[in-house]
């Protein structure tokens, strides 16, 4: 009956209602749509956020793979079979001069060869370097009568001094460095600063010889007087802390005892800095060449053998002996390591005991050696140079 009502109406009326009728149904469709896209849309936003979430399906970055720096992983997820994860890339630590042997292992711009770093110059061009300190990440050496230093990655060489006479020892506070002039018999000192001109810190001394330095005094022995002695860093309240004694070569300060060995009669001699007699440490001794304290021993060099004794004792103990004969001296928290100048060779052996492990050989008359948290440094006296071995 109502269509047939709707067929009474006037065709006009019949397509008006048709069209509003078909603008209902299209509105409902277009809303309809919308819905399905806007849902959609949030389900790629959370499928979103759940990627980037930590313990979600995506795969890690590299530096993810592997752990920790030092440790990495043969077959971690992205390294193909022979390389390992080390910060964010795949590397052969058999060679990778950035990750030799392990993941931040740095041959600080030498090659690294099985695992380990090779040795080789950071220092080129001298004429014949003897002593060696490292301090402050910089080098400092004496070169026939020229002090000279350079960062530990030889960049920023220069010399500090030239025109020095008989250099014995060399010492620095990273302000100055100081060293013995035994043609000048004179204790002096140079700015580190560029352009410095060296300064006289004591003159009038027979044979200034070792040198040390320890809260703000400089110490030294002279060989001709048989003394020990000591003045401020400015050169003022010069004093004499022992006299009488043979010829005191090397000397060692660690703030409580002075120690020195005494070429004339082959001992090794304690010397507390607050008053007190000499004791002798050790007797029988060549020429002894370095001495170095560090708690709870005293460590030496002396002809073919390295010694160690209590800080506070006297039963020297012979750690190693070589066939020629050993020279510079360092020790570090897990090792003592000398030069051997005539066999060529950089050595070291545990605290503990152990066996001896060659740093370097083949080198040119090796001669002073330091050490710091990163490499072992020596001079080589024949070869002109300051070499290095990332440890």
């Amino acid at each position: 009956m109502r269509l047939a009502f709707a067929l009474r109406l006037p065709f006009a009326t019949r397509l008006a209602s048709v069209m509003r009728l078909a603008f209902v149904m299209r509105l409902a469709f277009v809303v309809r749509l919308a819905s399905i896209m806007l849902a959609t849309s949030a389900c790629s936003i959370l499928t979103g956020l759940d990627d980037f979430s930590v313990g979600g399906d995506a795969t890690p970055d590299d530096g993810d793979v592997g752990g920790a720096a030092g440790e990495g992983g043969v077959g971690a997820p992205g390294c193909v079979a022979g390389l390992e994860a080390c910060a964010g890339m795949c590397v052969d630590r058999s060679t990778d001069p950035h990750h030799c042997g392990a993941c931040g292992r740095d041959c600080l711009g030498g090659a690294c060869d099985a695992g380990r770093c090779a040795p080789g110059a950071v220092v080129e061009g001298l004429a014949a370097p003897r002593h060696l300190l490292v301090a402050g990440g910089r080098l400092f050496w004496d070169d026939e009568g020229r002090i000279g230093t350079a960062s530990v990655r030889g960049t920023a060489q220069r010399n500090l001094v030239a025109g020095q006479g008989m250099v014995h020892g060399i010492a620095s506070d990273l302000v100055h460095v100081f060293w013995t002039d035994g043609g000048a018999g004179a204790v002096m000192k140079v700015r580190l600063e560029e352009g410095a001109s060296p300064e006289v810190v004591v003159s009038g001394q027979l044979g200034p010889h070792g040198i040390a330095l320890h809260g703000g005094r400089v110490y030294w022995t002279d060989v001709i007087e048989g003394a020990l002695k000591s003045a401020t860093v400015g050169g003022e309240d010069v004093r004499i802390h022992a006299s009488g004694h043979g010829q005191p070569r090397a000397l060692a300060v660690d703030g409580v005892d002075a120690f020195w060995a005494d070429t004339t009669t082959g001992e090794l001699v304690r010397l507390p800095l607050d008053g007190g007699p000499a004791v002798v440490i050790a007797t029988g001794l060549g020429d002894v060449h370095e001495i170095l304290p560090v708690a709870p021993h005293v460590y030496w060099t002396a002809g073919s053998a390295v010694y160690q004794a209590p800080l506070l004792g006297s039963s020297a103990v012979e750690l190693v002996r070589v066939d020629g004969y050993v020279n510079g001296l360092a020790v570090d928290a897990g090792s003592v390591y000398w030069t051997e100048p005539s066999a060529g060779r950089v050595m070291r052996v545990p605290l503990a005991g152990g066996a001896l492990e060659v740093v370097a050989s083949e080198q040119r008359e090796p001669f002073g050696v330091a050490v710091d948290a990163h490499a072992v440094y020596w001079t080589c006296l024949a070869g002109g140079t300051v070499q290095r071995s990332i440890r």
